[in-house]
């Protein structure tokens, strides 16, 4: 049965082999014939993919302003891609004399500490960002304000909600 064994397979692996390449040989082509030339021979076909504009303000902007680059600044945004929600909510100091619309939020690359999107704080005391999964550094934009717990480094996964409270002074 040793002896046998490897014959068998082999015979085996022929027969595989001619089943495939007459598989080949009579699979249809483009033009609908079902004889004839190699179908792997045939000119590939292209599938157009639209490129759908993500809007800036659902993922940042790089330091130049442009639309190009989004949140982390290396890769454009697939409308299937899974996002993730970077926000929270802020309260003013007691004694401060600043208007809490007025204070900018800010979230930066880590890397490279290039802001890639602000967006002001709204008027029931919150602020929200769309990003893509990385690490962010989240601040207060100079001159809108201050908080002892703020510049923080966050990371924000796929279809996660991350919360950064402070407080404004």
């Amino acid at each position: 049965m040793k002896r046998i064994l490897p014959v068998i397979i082999a015979v085996v692996a022929v027969a595989v082999g001619i089943v495939w390449y007459i598989g080949f040989r009579s699979a249809p082509t483009n033009n609908n014939s079902t004889t004839g030339s190699n179908p792997l021979s045939a000119p590939l076909t292209t599938i157009p993919i639209p490129n759908v504009p993500i809007p800036a303000s659902s993922y940042g902007k790089d330091a130049s302003g442009s639309t190009s680059t989004y949140a982390t600044g290396l890769i454009k945004p697939q409308p299937t891609q899974a996002v993730g929600i970077l926000g929270g909510s802020t309260k003013i100091a007691p004694g401060a004399t600043i208007s809490i619309t007025s204070v900018k939020v800010s979230i930066s690359d880590p890397q490279t500490n290039k802001v890639l999107d602000t967006t002001n704080i709204s008027a029931n005391d919150t602020y929200q960002f769309t990003v893509l999964p990385g690490e962010y550094v989240v601040n207060i934009v100079s001159g809108t304000g201050s908080s002892d717990q703020l510049p923080k480094r966050v990371y924000v996964g796929a279809n996660e909600h991350i919360d950064v409270n402070f407080l404004v002074k």
